[in-house]
């Protein structure tokens, strides 16, 4: 069961995780029969090699800040953080807070000796929260007539705090994780999409 923003409850939608995105699949709700189309719309420009970039300052323990000459807009919040030069400095798991022209905002601090400057810092974002400033999640709903011919009631990006009015359905989606991998891809890569439905 589901908890919407609202406090309805919703059933969960069969997303299949391991099964890539885009993905189909029908679902019949108070005798209507419905298909579902759910895909990961992201810029080419952001599907190449992790972006790894040199530091032009060190950043000390306790402090969250990493500066460079320039910082691309391919890197966004939500992408991890590893230090290529000295691991150990950044925990495991931290990922970008935000980013200004010229530095990044960790989400945890620096550790023991601190990030030094010119240190080789990868971003990257095999798992990637949506929906952000150029990536989002699409869901489209069409209604399955008698002839097998399919009508669109619902095409549109989604975010996790909405929930939306589909003819006879409500449908939210509160989880939106996918996993780079998992474009175009099936498999078990951390994909964590979770839509809901329920009925008027």
């Amino acid at each position: 069961m589901i908890t919407g923003p609202s406090g309805r409850t919703y059933d969960p939608l069969p997303i299949d995780n391991a099964a890539g995105f885009p993905q189909r699949f029908p679902l019949l709700v108070n005798g209507v029969r419905y298909e579902f189309l759910v895909y990961v719309n992201v810029p080419e420009s952001m599907l190449g090699p992790a972006p790894t970039l040199p530091t032009n300052a060190p950043t000390s323990a306790a402090n969250a800040t990493l500066r460079f000459n320039a910082v691309p807009g391919s890197i966004v919040p939500g992408m991890g953080i590893v230090d290529l030069t000295s691991g150990a400095v950044i925990p495991t798991g931290t990922t970008v807070v935000s980013t200004t022209a010229t530095t990044v905002v960790m989400r945890q601090n620096a550790v023991g000796s601190g990030v030094g400057s010119g240190d080789r810092i990868q971003f990257n974002d095999e798992l990637m929260t949506l929906p952000d400033a150029q990536r989002f999640l699409v869901v489209r709903a069409g209604v399955i007539a008698a002839d097998g011919t399919l009508q669109t009631v619902f095409l549109r990006k989604v975010v996790p705090s909405l929930e939306y009015r589909v003819g006879g359905l409500m449908l939210t989606f509160p989880s939106q994780v996918a996993a780079r991998r998992n474009l175009n891809s099936p498999g078990n890569f951390g994909s964590n999409v979770i839509g809901g439905v329920s009925s008027l």
